[in-house]
């Protein structure tokens, strides 16, 4: 015990660290490597595929000698008045050089004249199809007889208004189920993008501004906007319109445009519309129609929509080859043989 207690003596107190907290450190201290500046140059965005905006640009044919005459035209192979060539001509004026996804319109004479300067107006390729859907209410044996004809003899058959049909021609509902199958598949095939879609609408919109001159321009939201152009006729439009956000009414005038924006968030999702513009003629002023103050409608997150207007959520199919759809263009000059 006692030798133990001898070691224990020997053995060296253990050193207590001193405490240098808050104290200047007395070692050379480790040379600090320089901070490297972070980068300002902001990253792009990634694509967010949280529901991108489509914009349905719709537009009516150009005057023709029914419009004059206040006959009904319906399916018959009438083409444009001088006046409609000159409206067709403002048109093409006003979306010259705007970038569309693709061009639809009836397969019918007046609206392939009306297309013909506003083709030669826009970008070259962009796909443009005929698409008999897009055709006017027909009016089969009734089409020559004055404006308010058929109204009458629905008043002396006792039909309702809209499902009267004119012997070999159409009712309104007839016009409504082609104008819901129009608009099923344009919501299939133009208003839902993956992030690769969005990824192409960008690369197109910085293509497009490169050949204008603009190639510096920074992206902006329109970028992220598709656009489409359907030209149709004034009973179509009521009813496609009518389709989505209800109550529109059959008084589209020559060459008028209208725009419907759509936004989608998935597939299975319901679409959500509203009337940016309707029955718009600004571009028409210098050839002497009178140009009323246009219908602008703001964006919202959702329509009401009437307890009439169908619901698209869960129904868009892919597209189903049928009979006169999605025809190639042909020029126009050609017959084709509805209500104005």
């Amino acid at each position: 015990n006692g030798v133990n207690a001898q070691q224990k003596q020997q053995q060296p107190a253990p050193q207590q660290k001193p405490n240098t907290k808050g104290q200047p450190s007395t070692q050379n201290p480790v040379p600090q490597q320089p901070r490297q500046a972070v980068s300002q140059t902001p990253r792009p965005a990634p694509p967010k595929n949280n529901g991108f905006i489509t914009e349905l640009w719709v537009v009516r044919h150009g005057e023709t000698p029914e419009n004059k005459t206040r006959t009904i035209a319906g399916q018959n192979a009438s083409g444009l008045t001088p006046m409609g060539v000159k409206q067709a001509g403002k048109l093409a004026e006003r979306l010259r050089g705007m970038r569309f996804h693709s061009i639809f319109l009836s397969d019918l004479n007046r609206t392939k004249q009306t297309a013909d300067p506003v083709l030669k107006a826009l970008p070259s390729g962009i796909p443009a199809f005929t698409d008999t859907r897009l055709r006017e209410k027909g009016a089969g044996q009734y089409e020559g007889f004055k404006i308010g004809y058929i109204e009458q003899m629905t008043r002396y058959s006792g039909m309702p208004h809209r499902l009267f049909r004119p012997p070999g021609g159409e009712s309104w509902e007839d016009v409504a189920a082609r104008s819901r199958s129009f608009m099923k598949d344009v919501l299939e095939r133009h208003c839902v993008l993956t992030n690769e879609g969005v990824n192409d609408l960008r690369r197109v919109a910085r293509e497009h501004r490169e050949k204008i001159g603009q190639g510096d321009q920074p992206p902006s939201e329109e970028d992220d906007v598709k656009k489409v152009l359907i030209i149709t006729h004034g009973g179509f439009i009521s009813e496609f319109l009518s389709s989505a956000v209800g109550g529109i009414p059959n008084s589209s005038k020559n060459c008028s445009l209208s725009i419907l924006g759509i936004k989608m968030m998935h597939p299975r999702s319901p679409p959500h519309f509203w009337l940016k513009l309707s029955n718009d003629i600004e571009h028409l002023s210098a050839i002497g129609a009178p140009v009323p103050a246009p219908n602008v409608h703001p964006p919202t997150r959702t329509t009401p929509q009437p307890q009439s207007t169908p619901d698209f959520t869960g129904i868009l199919l892919p597209p189903t080859k049928a009979a006169g759809r999605d025809s190639p263009l042909v020029p126009a000059g050609g017959t084709a043989g509805a209500e104005r």
